[in-house]
């Protein structure tokens, strides 16, 4: 529910609600000029209980027919890039041109320069025309944060933070010695101004604080903090988050939360040794869906990184990222996917999600019946999604005074029979 109409649902209706418990409770036969009005009150309230409890935790519908990303007409990935590498890729749509817009990178392997990133935009989320190519608005002084030279890029990530657009980025673990210096094992902004087409990005620098060493990946940045997978916790971390260059956080995650429990598998960080060790991927998306934050992610073997079955998993949060709901997968039956009318022939992983002008649009990464690596979506198929009123904890209690009160109203005029 937008937080407008979830402010007046949570403070309307409780209002409402007492009115009719006091007047019931000193006895009027009928309370108020609408006696019915309590009645339907109560009666709303114990169907919305129903409706909020049976949609917390449960992952936003996305079908299982898909259709393959274009870029130019060939399909983003293995087709676009024999490497690989436009899997590496991010989507956001913007409302204010109506335009989808894709960055993704285009060099041999799954690292890439600030220059090997490509942005292209489209009307409907699924065919998309270059724009060109991405740059720095002006030289980044590298050596100030401790590296030798431009480090290497992974997992990029656009997220629109009050009204400015930015691209984020990851830098792996260095394999020998420290070239990367700050940006090692970290995250890095870029600020690309009110317009997601600004080529010309404004670098801001690697993030300084907690997510150094300890994180592998943007997942999102929204009402004042970054998430993203946090290895001690084998899921998500949330970081208050201060916008600067180069950006701030504090030394440890205000929330965190595992990801690996309830899928059937285990962290391979407290036990890299069994065979159902994973870990949350790298690439993966933190969003607002209006009342409630949705993180979708897949996850890899802990043995070689590969992609571990047909599905994405999701988890939600009511609180801002302080508490988290518990594991659901997306797909009842992977198999039953589709790319381009054909059956998928490969694990997901990489998944995406936007906002599109009808709802949520749905990205991720499968193989196609052809034998090719691609991403694939269902924005052809978005539609609106019905926003499920949901009861603040005010709004429960009263709720739950409200049925004790009935109850010792039956209690009272039995007793008076």
């Amino acid at each position: 529910m937008p937080n407008k109409l979830q402010t007046i649902f949570d403070t309307v209706v409780p209002s409402a609600l007492f009115l009719f418990l006091r007047s019931w409770a000193r006895g009027a036969a009928s309370p108020g000029p609408f006696p019915f009005l309590g009645h339907a009150l109560v009666l709303a309230a114990l169907l919305t209980v129903g409706q909020s409890s049976e949609a917390l935790g449960s992952p936003p519908a996305v079908g299982t027919a898909f259709q393959s990303v274009r870029i130019s007409g060939q399909k983003l990935g293995t087709q676009y890039t024999s490497s690989g590498a436009s899997l590496e890729y991010t989507i956001a749509f913007d409302p204010g041109t109506g335009l989808y817009h894709l960055w993704t990178f285009t060099g041999s392997s799954g690292l890439a320069k600030m220059s090997q990133v490509q942005h292209a935009t489209s009307t409907d989320g699924i065919s998309f025309t270059p724009t060109g190519f991405m740059s720095y608005a002006t030289a980044p002084d590298f050596a100030a944060f401790g590296a030798t030279g431009e480090p290497d890029y992974q997992f990029p990530r656009a997220a629109l933070l009050s009204g400015t657009w930015k691209l984020l980025l990851w830098t792996p673990n260095a394999q020998s010695g420290n070239p990367y210096g700050s940006y090692n094992y970290n995250e890095s902004a870029n600020d690309l101004g009110a317009s997601p087409s600004q080529l010309a990005a404004t670098h801001q620098g690697p993030v300084s604080g907690g997510t150094f060493g300890q994180t592998t990946g943007w997942w999102g940045l929204l009402e004042g903090n970054l998430f993203a997978q946090y290895d001690n916790a084998g899921g998500i971390g949330r970081f208050s988050f201060t916008d600067g260059s180069p950006p701030v956080v504090p030394a440890l995650p205000s929330a965190t939360q595992g990801l690996v429990t309830g899928t059937g598998f285990v962290y391979g960080l407290t036990d890299p040794t069994n065979p159902l060790a994973v870990y949350p991927h790298n690439s993966a998306r933190t969003i607002d869906l209006g009342g409630r934050l949705g993180t979708f992610y897949s996850l890899r073997h802990w043995s070689d990184g590969s992609r571990v079955n047909k599905q994405i998993y999701y988890v939600e949060s009511t609180d801002g990222g302080s508490t988290w709901s518990s594991v659901a997968g997306l797909f009842a039956n992977g198999n039953a996917v589709t790319v381009d009318g054909a059956p998928n022939a490969g694990n997901f992983s990489l998944p995406e999600m936007t906002i599109g002008p009808n709802g949520p649009v749905f990205y991720f990464s499968t193989t196609d019946s052809a034998g090719n690596v691609v991403v694939a979506t269902n924005a052809a198929a978005s539609v609106p999604v019905a926003p499920v009123p949901t009861l603040s904890r005010f709004m429960q209690t009263l709720l739950a005074l409200a049925l004790a009160g009935v109850a010792l109203r039956i209690i009272a005029r039995s007793s008076q029979a």
